[in-house]
């Protein structure tokens, strides 16, 4: 289940992370990283452990630290495994952190570090699954994990050659709404709440309507159920705006599935003019969806506009 999002521009086009709460040896998408947290040269697979949860799986993390395709252990207490034979991930990063000589912020720098190596080699990994590393069996507070990694990670977004998104998945419920409150707060997001009213009512009746028969048509997908519990919930604007474009982006790849692979909303759009003759009206809705989603979840300067945020009414023109 989405809970946050946000979108970063830079020079290599537009940056996503994403804080998806749930099981991250079993998500719903695909990934080509991920990470994961141990102590020095320890990985026995506990049940509260990720390293647990991948055994389970037939995953052996210790059989992979045996023969690393990149062994840093010594100098930065990480190493990336050999390309792995499974669905979800292409590749695991683990960084061990209780017992090596590293603080816990130099040891989610070093994280990035080695992503960067693998983008020189040429590995160009456009994703990576992300957990509260260090938060679990190593018991490292839960603040300064959160704090780290929005700092750190957002920071390498802007300059990374490949990486495209970043997931931060979290398991613990409490721990979630906590990863969630500092982020809104980080990136200094206003409290406007959901529109009220007699025609937000009508909209959301009328919604509701058609979202469940993409439910029906579509049961395998997240994204429709994500935004009914969105839509029929007290929103935010970064909440409407994020799961307003996944469900257009969604909706894009049925239409046209060369799409898949495209990473720009905008072209995705402007792709159903020239595959299926969509007609430039209909691809105007899909844009006003587009502005107002990267209105509510991009990262930008807002004290330089006017007027700096969207409001109950913008959210209202966005549920029309």
């Amino acid at each position: 289940m989405t809970l946050n999002f946000v979108q970063i521009e830079t020079k290599t086009g537009i940056k996503e992370f994403e804080l998806f709460q749930g099981d991250i040896t079993s998500l719903p998408f695909e990934t080509d990283l991920l990470c994961l947290s141990a102590f020095k040269d320890d990985y026995t697979p506990t049940n509260s452990s990720i390293i647990g949860q991948l055994y389970k799986k037939g995953i052996n993390v210790n059989k992979l630290s045996e023969k690393p395709s990149l062994d840093f252990r010594e100098s930065l207490g990480i190493w990336v495994s050999e390309q792995l034979q499974y669905k979800t991930y292409k590749r695991i990063i683990c960084v061990e952190i209780t017992g090596s000589n590293n603080s816990f912020i130099v040891s989610v720098r070093n994280l990035f570090a080695v992503i960067s190596a693998l983008e020189i080699q040429g590995q160009e990994n456009v994703s990576i699954a992300l957990p509260m590393i260090g938060a679990g069996d190593q018991s490292i507070n839960s603040d300064l994990v959160i704090s780290s990694l929005l700092d750190v990670s957002l920071d390498f977004l802007r300059y990374s050659r490949f990486l495209n998104k970043i997931y931060f998945v979290v398991y613990n419920n409490e721990k979630a709404i906590a990863f969630n409150k500092q982020m809104n707060d980080s990136l200094g997001r206003v409290k406007i709440k959901s529109p009220t009213g007699q025609l937000a009512n009508l909209l959301r009746k009328d919604l509701n309507r058609v979202i469940e028969l993409l439910i029906e048509k579509n049961e395998k997908d997240d994204v429709f159920k994500d935004l009914k519990r969105v839509l029929n919930s007290d929103f935010r604007p970064f909440e409407f705006g994020a799961i307003t474009r996944k469900s257009i982006e969604k909706i894009i790849e049925k239409l046209n599935p060369n799409t898949k692979k495209q990473f720009e909303l905008i072209k995705k759009i402007e792709s159903l003019h020239q595959s299926i003759g969509l007609s430039q009206w209909i691809l105007s809705y899909f844009h006003t969806i587009r502005v107002l989603g990267n209105e509510a979840v991009h990262s930008k300067d807002i004290t330089k506009r006017t007027p700096q945020n969207l409001d109950e009414k913008d959210l209202e023109i966005g549920m029309y």
